[in-house]
């Protein structure tokens, strides 16, 4: 057996339960990402996605159940797990500037009370550079297009310098280029060991690009390589009525999904 093999999961979930207004939203998950692994995280709106992902970084306390990194809990652990939000969740007219949004990713390794150093600079310029956004760093984040925001927030959760990273439906809303842009950098995290979570309903993305997809609908339905998860009997627990299947295409009326609380 190899080292690889022998070595403990980046991320662990273990029978995790998460309620929101005290309803459960989430039910009974458990899943291990390995060290680098890329998850595409699927299922309708309503179905938990947002939720688990607020529940990985703290913002959502759990009912029952742990989650660990590197076999700690996270809250102690010295690699942060990033999370970047769906961008109807930020309030965009806050006045600060990109490189402002980009140097908050540091806070988390200052502490409040430090002054930036000269190494958290360079780390937020490589940000800048990384995401093709350097030009933009002194305009007011307020003032950028959709796309443009997108890419800040992701420079600003690279500067926390993170061991895993949360992306909350980043390919909503985006056109082809900037999404493939997005694509070939979670190549490139990859290949620097990053490990990668997205949440999405793009189930052909999903299969073309992700080693390992989670499907989700309250609970988890389905976890591991997409020719396992994405069959039909599990595309129909999940989605219910709304899928349709079309020569292995998988078309979903999306207008008959709820909203999901968290």
């Amino acid at each position: 057996m190899s080292a690889a093999a022998c070595e403990p999961p980046c991320l662990s979930l273990d029978h995790v339960t998460v309620a929101y207004r005290g309803r459960i939203v989430l039910q009974d998950v458990t899943m291990s990402v390995p060290h680098g692994g890329q998850v595409a995280v699927v299922g309708p709106n309503g179905a938990g996605k947002s939720t688990l992902f607020k529940a990985l970084v703290g913002l959502l306390p759990l009912r029952e159940g742990r989650i660990e990194l590197r076999d700690r809990d996270p809250r102690g652990a010295a690699e942060p797990i990033a999370y970047v939000p769906q961008r109807e969740e930020i309030d965009w007219s806050f006045p600060v500037t990109v490189a402002d949004v980009v140097m908050m990713g540091r806070y988390g390794r200052l502490g409040w009370l430090r002054r930036p150093q000269a190494a958290d600079r360079e780390v937020v310029t490589r940000c800048l550079e990384e995401l093709s956004i350097d030009d933009l760093a002194t305009r007011p984040v307020g003032e950028l297009s959709g796309g443009q925001q997108q890419r800040v927030f992701l420079a600003r959760a690279l500067a926390q310098e993170p061991h895993v990273l949360l992306l909350d439906e980043p390919f909503t809303g985006v056109d082809v280029n900037a999404k493939e842009a997005l694509l070939e950098l979670l190549e490139r995290l990859r290949r620097l060991g990053i490990t990668v979570l997205v949440s999405t309903h793009d189930m052909q993305t999903a299969s073309q690009r992700f080693a390992h997809v989670a499907l989700l609908n309250g609970r988890l339905i389905a976890y591991g390589a997409p020719a396992d998860v994405f069959t039909p009997p599990h595309i129909s627990t999940a989605f219910g009525g709304h899928a349709l299947f079309l020569d292995e295409m998988v078309v979903i009326d999306d207008c008959c999904h709820g909203e999901e609380p968290a």
